[in-house]
């Protein structure tokens, strides 16, 4: 009987390790994702995404957004910090699966931080937006911010947003203009 309970504990173990390095992997980005130069940990580079250099911005758009991005990596790295190290946490959990209600608790931590990172990137993606002019906001894709949100690379499919439906902005946290 205490066999089949070790078992059983093993195999719990396993399958949330499993759950772990997939959820990991998944969030990695892909091989052609933008990143800024100089690596992860580095600011960004100037403000000329993708999208952003098809705007013509002006000089100061330039530089608002790039204090934009300035703003949001900092704030990013925080939650980095932060994943990085529920994720020691979580490899020693895992390491000697005794509790598997702390290893469930680590992993929904995590993952409330990464929902708290998505937020942060909608909120820099409306900052911008706010910023542009009418005819620059015209320029657009349709479906920019789906793929602007997509960790992964543009995807295939079409958002029914478009840049007239914004949200109300909290700007009280933000640098102001």
């Amino acid at each position: 009987m205490k066999n089949l309970f070790k078992k059983i504990n093993s195999l719990k173990a396993a399958f949330l390790v499993g759950l772990f390095l997939a959820t990991a992997a998944y969030a990695q980005p892909a091989h052609d994702h933008y990143q800024s130069r100089g690596g992860p940990d580095s600011p960004p580079g100037p403000p000329q995404g993708r999208f952003l250099d098809r705007l013509d911005l002006s000089e100061q758009q330039k530089e608002q957004v790039m204090i934009l991005m300035e703003y949001h990596h900092e704030q990013m790295e925080i939650y980095r910090e932060k994943i990085r190290e529920i994720h020691e946490d979580l490899k020693e959990l895992l390491a000697d699966p005794e509790d598997p209600q702390a290893i469930k608790l680590k992993i929904m931590d995590m993952a409330q931080l990464e929902g708290e990172m998505k937020s942060l990137r909608v909120d820099l993606i409306f900052d911008i937006m706010e910023l542009l002019t009418e005819d620059q906001l015209d320029k657009l894709p349709d479906n920019f911010l789906m793929r602007f949100l997509q960790p992964q690379g543009p995807q295939q499919h079409q958002s029914p947003q478009h840049h007239d439906q914004r949200p109300p902005q909290d700007h009280n946290h933000r640098p102001d203009f």
